[in-house]
C-alpha cells in the first residue's frame, strides 16, 4: 500500500465511510506526507462498470436534475467561468484535437461544439451513458484513453474524473502518451486539505462508490511533475458545505472565502506537457 500520488508508504489517518449504495465500509487513507486521500483496498473493476451503468438511476435518487438537458444552460455557463480563471483559450478547441475522459452522457461534448470545436472524442467506462449520447459527428469510446492515437491530442479534458479512477498511475501514463507536445490538459478533483480535516468524515468528497484517490495540492503537483506536465493555470472553489446544510447567505460568504483565499476543496487546474529535454 503506497499513495498513489507520492508514493510514501506511510499514512497519518484510516477514515471509515459506509457506502450508501452497498453498505460497505470504505477506508479512506491519508498520506503521512502529502495528505492526499485514498481507498485501500481498492475497489472491484467489475463493481465499478456496473455502478457507473446505472449511474442515472443512482444520480436522480442522490442528486435529482444533476445529469439533465434542464441543467445545459447552468452547465455552459459554469465552464465558460471556470476556464476564464484558469486562462484557457476557447479559441484552442477550434480546428484542435480534443478528447474528454469521463463524457458521462455528453454536455461537455456538446459545450465543446458550442465553442466551435469539430474533431472531438467523448469516452466513458459506462455503455448506458454513451449510448444516451445523440451527437452528430463526434467519436465514443468505451472505457478508457488506450484507443487514442499516441501524439495525437491537442486538449485532454478531465472534468471530475482522476478521483474515480483505481489505475490512476496507468492513467496518466495514457494522458502523456496522446498529448502531443505543449498539448493543454484540463483538470477538475476534489481536493483534500484544510476543509477535509475540518470535516472529517462528514466530508462531502468521502464518497466510496465514486472516488478512489483524493489528492492534496501537494500530491496533485507531484504527479503531475513526475508525468512531466506543469500547472500553469489554477482555480480552487467550494467551502464543504452544500445547499441546505447552513443557511445560503452563510455558504456564500464561506464560499467566498475559500475561494479568495485559494483553500477550496475543488480545483480546476490547466496543465501543460512540457518539452523533452
Amino acid at each position: 500500500m503506497s499513495c498513489p500520488f507520492c508514493h510514501c508508504q506511510k499514512t497519518s489517518q484510516k477514515i471509515p465511510i459506509e457506502s450508501a449504495i452497498s453498505k460497505k465500509t470504505v477506508y479512506y487513507h491519508i498520506c503521512k506526507e502529502c495528505r492526499s486521500a485514498y481507498q485501500y483496498p481498492l475497489p472491484d473493476q467489475k463493481d465499478l462498470e456496473k455502478y457507473y451503468d446505472s449511474y442515472f438511476e443512482i444520480k436522480q435518487k442522490m442528486n435529482p436534475g444533476y445529469l439533465d438537458e434542464g441543467q445545459l444552460s447552468y452547465f455552459f455557463d459554469e465552464r465558460d467561468k471556470t476556464l476564464a480563471e484558469i486562462g484557457f483559450d476557447l479559441k484552442k478547441v477550434i480546428n484542435s484535437v480534443n478528447v474528454e475522459l469521463g463524457c458521462a452522457n455528453g454536455h461537455f461534448l456538446r459545450y465543446l461544439i458550442k465553442n466551435g470545436a469539430t474533431d472531438i472524442t467523448g469516452i466513458d467506462i459506462s455503455q448506458n451513458l454513451l449510448s444516451s449520447i445523440k451527437i452528430e459527428k463526434v467519436r465514443l469510446i468505451y472505457r478508457d484513453l488506450s484507443c487514442v492515437q499516441e501524439n495525437s491530442a491537442d486538449n485532454v479534458f478531465l472534468f471530475n474524473i482522476l478521483e474515480h479512477i483505481p489505475d490512476l498511475l496507468g492513467t496518466m501514463d495514457q494522458l502523456v502518451r496522446i498529448l502531443k507536445t505543449r498539448g493543454q490538459g484540463i483538470m477538475e478533483v476534489p481536493l483534500s486539505g484544510i476543509i477535509s480535516a475540518s470535516f472529517g468524515k462528514k466530508w462531502r468528497f468521502y464518497m466510496p462508490d465514486e472516488h478512489i484517490n483524493i489528492p492534496s495540492i501537494k500530491g496533485l503537483k507531484t504527479l503531475l511533475s513526475g508525468y512531466g506536465l506543469k500547472i500553469i493555470g489554477y482555480t480552487r472553489f467550494g467551502s464543504g458545505f452544500t445547499k441546505g446544510m447552513i443557511p445560503n447567505f452563510i455558504k456564500y460568504f464561506f464560499d467566498f472565502f475559500v475561494k479568495l483565499l485559494k483553500i477550496g476543496d475543488r480545483g480546476t487546474f490547466l496543465v501543460i506537457k512540457k518539452d523533452p529535454k
